[in-house]
């Protein structure tokens, strides 16, 4: 991610910040949001007062809406959040206290089931390759000189080579640069990228037409290609809808948001929050490994290439 115009950084989040960050920033606030929905249906079925239901309704509403995250459509979304409302409004004259919370929790099963599906850790995708090609931003470039960055501690850890051009301030506009400069090299080509795009929010659409015309070229430079979920601020759920589309239309093994929101919201992980330290750097190389099937190599051993592609 684009790095901050001031030399100065900001100290470490606060646990407080940490914690409202992996709420929201992994998903976790979906679930809550849905079970606060079968909560308010609940209480309606025990005869619980209309004003208790319809606070805990409306902190259903806004947890969702704060955790826009929707792996299904937004129509069916609303449908079931507008039946909710309307349950509450009018009383029992449709529908039986028990066939609502029945209802809401047919309803919302699937719904969260689909979810853990997509973040649930991918893992193996590679284990064959002897070599993976990196395109990144600051997160994985670093921030600092000094920076023992993940893309070097994954070659240090597993001997195999990396093909690192990532760069700092990189968009995914500009990672088809960086796309150009590893000039095929690698057997595997892994993509985290977007969080600038993102935190300077670029129209959706603007945002979905780079992304697609990014995986297209990378998909046809490479038989291989591993994405990041990149996380998403309150409200920016289209982003992650549209990496989630993305990927099922390219095929692709999409990094659950979750495992990338654990570094940066882990003690000691980051620097002001979004760029890694050497502890995060480390767990990133982890995450990084497991997905990709590598072994950690025996002590003793060298160290595999890192080639900076500049």
């Amino acid at each position: 991610m684009r790095p901050p115009e001031s030399t100065s950084l900001m100290d470490e989040p606060t646990f407080l910040l940490r914690a409202v960050t992996w709420h929201f920033g992994s998903g976790d606030a979906f679930f809550v949001g849905w079970g606060l929905v079968v909560l308010a249906s609940a209480l309606y079925a025990r005869g619980a007062k209309r004003s208790r239901v319809f606070l805990v309704g409306i902190l259903a509403l806004i947890w969702l809406i704060l955790a826009d995250v929707i792996p299904v459509s937004p129509q069916f979304r609303d449908w079931v959040l507008f039946l909710a409302i309307l349950r509450i409004l009018v009383g029992r004259k449709t529908l039986q206290p028990r066939g609502t919370l029945i209802l809401f929790a047919i309803s919302v099963a699937p719904v969260c089931i689909s979810e853990l599906f997509n973040q649930w850790p991918i893992q193996h995708v590679a284990p064959k390759a002897a070599s993976v090609a990196i395109i990144g931003d600051s997160v994985t470039a670093g921030l600092n000189a000094g920076d023992h960055t993940w893309p070097r501690q994954l070659a240090e850890a597993t001997g195999r080579t990396v093909y690192d051009a990532s760069q700092q301030g990189a968009t995914v506009k500009s990672a088809l640069t960086q796309l150009e400069k590893l000039d095929g090299r690698g057997d595997v080509l892994w993509i985290e990228i977007g969080g600038n795009d993102i935190l300077e929010s670029l129209p959706s659409d603007v945002y979905a037409e780079r992304l697609d015309e990014l995986l297209a070229a990378t998909t046809q430079r490479y038989k291989q290609v591993v994405l990041m979920e990149i996380p998403a601020p309150p409200g920016g759920g289209r982003y992650g809808a549209t990496q989630r589309r993305l990927a099922a239309k390219y095929r692709l093994p999409l990094v659950p948001k979750r495992q990338f929101v654990g570094v940066l919201t882990s003690k000691g992980g980051t620097q002001d929050g979004v760029h890694l330290a050497n502890a995060g750097h480390q767990q990133m190389a982890e995450v990084v490994q497991r997905a990709l099937g590598w072994p950690r190599q025996g002590a003793g051993k060298d160290n595999g290439p890192y080639l900076r592609c500049e």
